[in-house]
């Protein structure tokens, strides 16, 4: 554990350091601007996000007119993952903990409450959420080393149960391939309650297959067994467009519901694009 607690933190600097570029070397929180308190307004400039907008102190016609935020050190950071089948293949499970533990670090030093979800079609564990230095061994060993119950996937009933734990508005983190369906209402349920940084966690090669010839497949979550001939040029169309109609329609679920979303590759580093997909956020909720 402690080999992997000290690869965490390299993974944490590696990603505060890349977020915090333009601050000169001061390590401000990953998550800046996912826990807000309101705290003034000021003059409208170039470049301000218009949601942030205070249209009754700018109805009275002296200008144009933003509010502006401090951080709440007090913000809730859930992480959720999906530990269903689909996700133990191509090492996605293996990086998704990986990247998880990385965050879970920066947010329990940052002085968050920091909780975990593993959900597969049941509850596989919870640690409900803590904040202190000694949540830190508890928190990873249950991301890491707990055994895993099913290999179903329900992401509909994880979106339930992420809503039924917490109360108040926290900054939820779901990592998950989302290759199911009939769970769309309940996710923009919960982009509207909560602030849902949604990871889409992919291996290209599980959509663009090399020519292989007739190659047995097995379902990674029913267990049912086909064959298929990876050697026709169609079937390896079929298979990309399939992807990505499924990348699209969830780029749109999210963007309709007010989700963030970031999609990764298993088997490339993470942290360049995490870096950024975070720079970016914390320059929108500035």
């Amino acid at each position: 554990m402690n080999e992997r607690i000290k690869k965490l933190k390299r993974n944490e600097l590696r990603i505060r350091r890349l977020v915090n570029t333009h601050f000169a070397g001061e390590f401000r929180s990953v998550f800046k601007g996912a826990g807000l308190d309101f705290d003034a307004v000021r003059t409208y400039q170039y470049g301000d996000d218009v949601r942030h907008i205070d249209w009754n102190v700018s109805a009275k016609g002296h200008g144009t007119f933003v509010k502006t935020f401090r951080e709440d050190r007090g913000q809730t950071v859930f992480l959720v993952l999906d530990v269903s089948g689909s996700q133990r293949v191509g090492g996605k499970l293996d990086q998704s903990r990986e990247l998880l533990g990385t965050l879970a670090l920066s947010a329990i030093s940052d002085g968050s409450h920091v909780g975990l979800l593993t959900f597969s079609d049941v509850r596989e564990q919870l640690f409900r959420p803590q904040k202190g230095a000694g949540v830190t061994n508890r928190l990873l060993r249950c991301l890491f080393e707990t055994p895993l119950k099913s290999r179903n996937t329900d992401l509909e009933a994880c979106c339930n149960a992420v809503l039924g734990l917490l109360p108040h508005r926290s900054v939820v983190v779901w990592v998950s391939d989302f290759l199911a369906s009939g769970y769309e209402r309940s996710f923009r349920v919960l982009a509207k309650k909560h602030d849902l940084i949604a990871v889409r966690m992919m291996n290209k090669r599980e959509e663009e297959w090399p020519n292989l010839g007739i190659v047995r497949m097995k379902d990674s979550e029913t267990g049912r067994v086909c064959w298929v001939n990876s050697s026709t040029k169609q079937f390896r169309q079929d298979n990309i467009l399939a992807a990505n109609l499924l990348e699209e329609q969830f780029k749109r679920l999210c963007h309709g519901a007010g989700a963030s979303l970031l999609s990764l590759n298993a088997e490339e580093d993470f942290v360049d694009k995490m870096a950024k997909f975070f720079r970016h956020r914390n320059r929108v909720h500035q």
